[in-house]
This record gives C-alpha cells, sequence and structure tokens, in this order.
C-alpha cells in the first residue's frame, strides 16, 4: 500500500495497493522526483518464489503502471534498493540463485518502462549483501559487504 501528500505531509489520500496480489509483499524502496516520476520497488511471492517487482508512475503518483518483475528467476531475491538519475532507474538487491548470495543490478534508461537483464555486480564464492544505490547524472555506485567481512564498490 502507499498514500501520498499534495501538501507537505499535512494530509494524505486515499492508500493505492501497487501489489495487489494473494502473494506476501515486502521490504518496499520509493523514489519521487520532481517532475512527476515516483517508483516503487518491494519484494513480493506473487510468482511462487520471492521477486523483485517495480511499478512506476508519470503523474505523481496518481496512476502506476503495470508490474515488472526485474529478477525474474527461481532464486529467493531480497532487499532491493532504489536510485533514480534523471530518466534512469536503477535498482540492486540480493539473490541466492547462483547458489550463494550475490548482489544484483538492473537499469533502466526510459524512466522505468523497461529494464536491461539482471547483472551480478559481486560474483564472488561468499555471500554478498546490504547493498546500497546511488546515482549521479550518468554515474551509478553501489556498495555491499562481502565475506569475509569487507566493503566493496563496483
Amino acid at each position: 500500500m502507499g498514500s501520498s501528500s499534495s501538501d507537505g505531509g499535512q494530509s494524505f489520500g486515499t492508500p493505492i495497493n501497487l501489489s495487489d496480489n494473494a502473494g506476501v509483499s515486502d521490504q518496499p524502496q520509493i523514489v519521487a522526483t520532481v517532475d512527476g516520476h515516483v517508483y516503487v520497488v518491494w519484494r513480493d511471492s506473487i510468482f511462487g518464489s520471492k521477486e523483485i517487482l517495480l511499478r512506476a508512475s508519470d503523474n505523481f503518483g496518481v496512476e502506476f503502471d503495470s508490474i515488472n518483475n526485474l529478477s525474474n528467476n527461481d532464486g529467493s531475491s531480497s532487499n532491493p534498493e532504489l536510485a533514480v538519475s534523471e530518466s534512469s532507474v536503477y535498482v540492486t538487491w540480493t539473490d541466492n540463485t547462483a547458489g550463494n548470495i550475490e548482489v544484483f543490478f538492473a537499469a533502466s534508461t526510459n524512466a522505468g518502462s523497461s529494464f536491461g537483464s539482471a547483472v551480478n555486480l559481486s560474483n564472488t564464492v561468499g555471500t554478498s549483501y546490504r547493498a546500497q544505490i546511488a546515482a549521479s547524472g550518468n554515474m551509478v555506485y553501489v556498495t555491499w559487504r562481502d565475506t569475509p567481512r569487507e566493503v566493496y564498490v563496483g
């Protein structure tokens, strides 16, 4: 569920159910831009396994596009993080499809309408987790923790 305010948080509109399914939806993240784009990413079990899903709005959250499955695999995906710079949308998450927990990344250059294939950023034999993401202009930065207790940036 999500709700928006057009008066600086003094009041909020009726909540909108973005996941709208019988699965378990959790770990939501949201980014809004000054030009009216709103992006929401979360983890969901709608497709049987835990997937990373995203919905985008280009009208200040009044209406949202259909659900976009970013992870789309048989593994368990979790901990989505979201960054936006101009019309580019970047998402990172952790996933155990490779047999251990890895950090994955997907990007959209068209305001979230479509995304490129997911890329395994960490690609290690250890456990990669606690990914964070930031974007500025054409630059994207992703950090994560990996075993044995080291911090990486990719």
